[in-house]
């Protein structure tokens, strides 16, 4: 009786909302007077999502589907959730409250909520006071505050605040039987799915890993199975969101945090499981040791076990880590012989372990100030106000989200922004920020007008080299860009011959195809970069009007195929050049061979083999320009015509250039490419132009620039030109669907003469609703099946001591 007085007993619920009330005001009041959510990395990609949400709400519209201001047109709420945007928003709707107050009402409601999670456990354990600093401890540990305050994500933040409720019902459903469980158990998942796609995904994947420990350990099934069904059922309601965004790459894609995410569990609450997992009673060890191997998971020693999944998206430990925490935390509130004293100083230990990060908060004062000057002493106003088309800003992120933040704000498209592993044109800003650390200005110059950017701001402090400067202010006249504005810190340059909105007509003379190609264009700008990896992709008729192709990592579905289509267009005058370094593996045989040619592994470690032009000159590489201890390479065999080979430790015939039966196919080893890349080495270029067939010379492919008009709307995008092949820089994203068949060039859209109009439509939304309304009517099957079958065995309630 005492136990179900203490859970029936309204002055416990009394004092749960009071307190975590209470918390709340006082998260309010830091997060306004310190302004903590200011500090992070990316709060200035975030604030630019609530512009765009506040936009759309005033128009009548919960977000968009597509917003044109970063990365040549941006998907922004395809792979992340809209809901924590949508709140804080609302939240600007209540008299006296702006966003920078809605944000903080936000972070208050966001404990106000964790709290609640909490003190749910506390109340059914009888440890009310125990929950208080738990929770407390959950608001204050690394997990959360890095959420916080490095990466300032409140989409991430929010799923972590719902995660206690949701564990709470878990257990409500587990532990106690209750089946009423499942129905807030699904409306908790949803939100949290609402909040943030990945960190849902792995959350079920952690607890899909708990119900197979629960199960094991307690030799039970029936509610760990309703349960997992549940869950996956949930997902499937949640299809009308998740199916877009997965079918458009979210596991594929790069999803990592930006900045300092690298959080390990510390060495406190790791502790502090272990104990639990041999202390408490053996109905904890499923919760522990999964929380256990949660925690294992962020650290470096575990990287490469991370990199066993599939997804690029789910190998960031710090998804796992979310979970983890949470489950350890709660499974402190079920360990019934913990004093309440032993729990505090647990608590204290794990929260000093965070106090560095406490004591770096700022004054929002101050930080505002150090935005302000920032963009004062990089002349970014400057460059936006002469800004025609679009603004790149060339500064390997040293400078953050604030600049971007405020092109876009004051209307200025931008090549780059926040978020770029979901940007469809990732790989452009990949290749450029490369390209621009290498020091390869003609390729950096030849793109950015590409790619729309009449206006280019270059950070002086990544043009250190004396020459570097020189090679700068060249390859930007050989491009027809002029200096405009100039300070100690920063270049502006702006194209001479762009005054409104363009595009450009290009017809690249050779063609890189595969994963590790790109970089041959560093080199010789003259080289297109092909949009698909695999060559059956490619028809003979596609490839035959380019006079060379580079092959490096490409891939092919029939082997057979594939080396018939190259010795059909070697046959036609196409030279092909193909990297051994990144050549398929031969499935049938196991090895690197492809067209009856070999890649053959060697390493390099105390000397580097002397290479010859083919004027007898010879020339020495030294590969510790490039690597500390080793050279790991290939050499090539199986080709009849051997055209350069060099000898290393008494080894003969090491072949680097050679030929096959075909005349037009070469293979390439030592790669060779990527060593010039890193060390510009003279000798190395002129063998380079000498092997590919190329004067030496810097060659462009021809550009014409093209005058185009830009239309926007919340329901389409209107492109209008007088040309036809014009890439009009608009980034060829689904949400798009143009009303004519249209190609594309290095991931935009390529235009044809007259009006092409792209409706703005959510990408597989029947194939998202279909998902859906599965999922529903499986939850409702699901749910009467629990109700009709799953009978809860009778128990009395374990109660713990605190």
């Amino acid at each position: 009786m005492k136990e179900k007085r203490a859970w029936r007993n309204p002055k416990n619920y009394i004092v749960a909302v009071l307190v975590s009330v209470l918390v709340a005001a006082a998260t309010v009041y830091l997060s306004l007077y310190t302004g903590f959510y200011q500090q992070g990395n990316t709060v200035y990609g975030q604030l630019y999502k609530l512009e765009v949400i506040k936009e759309a709400l005033d128009a009548g519209k919960l977000y968009p589907l597509y917003v044109q201001q970063w990365y040549n047109g941006y998907e922004m709420f395809r792979y992340t959730a809209p809901l924590p945007y949508i709140l804080i928003c609302l939240m600007t709707y209540l008299p006296y409250v702006d966003i920078v107050t809605a944000i903080s009402l936000f972070h208050g409601l966001l404990a106000f909520i964790s709290m609640l999670g909490f003190f749910a456990f506390g109340i059914r354990q009888q440890k009310l006071m125990a929950s208080f600093f738990v929770g407390i401890a959950f608001l204050l540990m690394p997990t959360t505050l890095c959420m916080a305050v490095e990466q300032c994500r409140f989409d991430i933040l929010m799923g972590m605040a719902i995660m206690p409720g949701l564990l709470f019902w878990t257990f409500e459903f587990l532990e106690w039987e209750h089946r009423r469980a499942l129905l807030p158990f699904s409306c908790l998942l949803i939100v949290l799915i609402a909040a943030n796609y990945v960190l849902a995904i792995a959350f079920g994947m952690v607890l899909l890993l708990y119900l197979a420990v629960h199960m094991l350990s307690r030799r039970t099934w029936r509610f760990e199975t309703a349960l997992a069904g549940n869950l996956i059922l949930v997902y499937l309601i949640m299809g009308y969101f998740l199916y877009p965004a997965i079918a458009g790459g979210l596991l594929s894609r790069k999803y990592a945090l930006v900045g300092s995410w690298n959080i390990t569990a510390g060495y406190s609450l790791m502790i502090i499981g272990v104990l639990g997992l041999f202390l408490s009673d053996k109905a904890r060890i499923a919760g522990f040791l999964v929380a256990i191997i949660g925690m294992l998971l962020s650290y470096s020693m575990c990287e490469d076990v991370l990199k066993l999944i599939p997804f690029p998206a789910l190998q960031s430990s710090y998804w796992y880590l979310m979970t983890a925490t949470v489950l350890c935390l709660v499974m402190l509130l079920f360990w019934e012989r913990l004093r309440l004293s032993i729990l505090i100083v647990m608590m204290g230990v794990v929260v000093l372990e965070n106090s560095t990060l406490l004591l770096s908060l700022g004054e929002s004062q101050q930080i505002a100030a150090e935005e302000e000057q920032l963009i004062e002493d990089y002349l970014i106003a400057e460059a936006s106000a002469i800004t025609d088309n679009r603004l790149a800003l060339m500064d390997n992120t040293i400078l953050g989200d604030i600049p971007h933040w405020y092109m876009a704000s004051n209307g200025v498209s931008s090549a780059f922004g926040w978020d770029s592993g979901n940007a469809m044109t990732e790989r452009n800003q990949y290749n450029l920020t490369e390209a621009f650390s290498d020091k390869f200005y003609d390729y950096m110059f030849d793109r950015l007008l590409l790619y729309g950017n009449d206006t280019i701001i270059v950070l002086k402090q990544l043009i250190k080299e004396d020459w570097a400067y020189g090679a700068l202010l060249e390859a930007a006249a050989n491009r027809h860009y002029a200096v405009r504005l100039e300070n100690e810190k920063v270049i502006v340059f702006k194209s001479e011959e762009v005054n409104a909105a363009y595009g450009v007509i290009t017809q690249y003379e050779n063609l890189a195809i595969g994963e590790n190609a790109a970089v041959i264009a560093y080199i010789y700008p003259s080289f297109g970069l092909g949009s698909r990896i695999c060559l059956e992709d490619y028809t003979v008729d596609e490839l035959v009007k380019y006079k060379r192709l580079y092959l490096s990592g490409f891939t092919y579905r029939e082997k057979e195929k594939a080396e018939n289509m190259l010795r059909e267009l070697a046959a036609k005058g196409v030279k092909i050049y193909i990297d051994m370094q990144h050549i398929p593996i031969n499935e049938l045989t196991g090895k690197n061979e492809f067209m009856g040619v070999y890649a053959q592994f060697i390493q390099f470690t105390e000397d580097f083999p002397i290479l010859e032009n083919d004027n007898g000159n010879q020339f020495k590489l030294d590969f510790r320009t490039v690597t500390d201890t080793t050279w790991n390479t290939v050499y090539v065999s199986g080709c009849d015509d051997i055209l350069k080979e060099a000898i290393y430790e008494g080894r003969k015939h090491l072949a680097y250039l050679a030929r096959n039966s075909e005349s037009d196919v070469t293979f390439m080893g030592f790669n060779l490419i990527y060593y010039y890349l890193a060390t510009h080495n003279a000798d190395l270029k002129r063998f380079l132009d000498e092997a590919l067939d190329f004067s030496g010379e810097l060659e462009y492919s021809e550009s014409e620039i093209v005058p185009i008009t830009i239309e926007y709307s919340q329901e389409h995008v209107k492109v209008s030109t007088d040309r036809d092949g014009v890439n009009c820089n608009l980034a060829a994203v689904e949400t798009l669907v143009p009303d004519r068949v249209l190609s594309t060039q290095e991931d935009m859209w390529v235009i044809n003469q007259g009006d092409t109009t792209f409706r703005i439509e959510r990408p597989c939304n029947t194939e998202g609703m279909f998902f859906s309304i599965v999922g529903g009517i499986g939850i409702v099957l699901l749910w009467i099946l629990v109700y009709v079958i799953l009978e809860p065995i009778p128990r009395k309630p374990k109660t713990g001591s605190v």
